[in-house]
């Protein structure tokens, strides 16, 4: 078998496990199409800094590493066709449980939990949580827009407030 070949095996395993880190960023937003979405204002009320967040393990590092385990398992034990099948089975097992390791540790990331009152449309008083990370991130007291839906929502700095009112505390 051609070393070649395993470089490209290794490589496409990185570029794919390279796809399960989490994206909470502020300003990373999910198209709904013709979907509405709602938008509405709050103002923080608390705020936890630096929250770990990990992503769903989807079991593709386990299985990408284990093809890639396999292939270069079974080339290296190619001298016999014993050595061939148990370097394909050995090669498997190690690459699947360090492609699953890969995905576990890549999907972490860390990001900040806000707390949010909000206020207007018939929800006056109702608080939510939110978590996403930000380039420079809310503080409490910080009035808000709260963009989404139940199942992925977004905070973004409610300017039009702060036009007629400036902005004080925490600039971290």
């Amino acid at each position: 078998m051609n070393i070649g070949f395993k470089y490209i095996v290794a490589a496409m395993a990185v570029l794919l496990l390279s796809a399960c880190v989490p994206d909470v960023a502020q300003n990373s937003y999910t198209y709904y199409g013709a979907t509405p979405v709602y938008t509405q204002e709050g103002i923080i009320q608390d705020v936890q800094y630096n929250v770990a967040v990990n992503a769903p393990n989807t079991g593709t590092g386990a299985v990408v590493g284990a093809g890639g385990g396999a292939i270069i398992g079974s080339a290296l034990g190619s001298g016999s066709s014993t050595g061939g099948v148990i370097g394909f089975l050995g090669g498997a097992l190690i690459g699947g449980i360090v492609g699953n390791s890969i995905e576990q540790s890549a999907g972490q990331s860390v990001a900040n939990l806000y707390i949010v009152r909000l206020q207007g449309q018939g929800q006056d008083g109702m608080m939510v949580s939110v978590v996403e990370q930000d380039a420079i991130p809310f503080c409490t007291g910080d009035h808000v827009y709260l963009i989404g839906n139940y199942q992925q929502a977004y905070l973004k700095l409610n300017d039009s407030y702060y036009v007629n009112n400036p902005r004080t505390g925490c600039f971290r």
